[in-house]
């Protein structure tokens, strides 16, 4: 369980009452913040454009082994890179 306030500071000025602190990230993650609001802000875009990339890299079509990787013992699981 995680808890943050609600009210956002820029600096010195404590000006925003409902602003929410709590951010999800993937399916089992929450990142939570205190202090200035656009370090915040800057975490969340970040965050959002790491989700956004590795989206993409997980839905390209998985391709074919090469040589030196069958020797070595990796194999491609449902998209996944796995070690033996």
């Amino acid at each position: 369980m995680m808890s943050a306030d609600t009210l956002a500071s820029y600096g010195s000025l404590a000006r925003f009452k409902d602003v929410q602190r709590l951010k999800p990230v993937g399916d089992y993650t929450v990142v939570g913040a205190g202090g200035d609001m656009s370090d915040f802000q800057y975490l969340e875009k970040t965050l959002e454009a790491a989700m956004y990339v590795s989206t993409l890299l997980l839905s390209l079509p998985s391709l074919p082994l090469a040589p030196w990787e069958k020797n070595r013992g990796i194999e491609w699981k449902d998209g996944y890179q796995a070690s033996m």
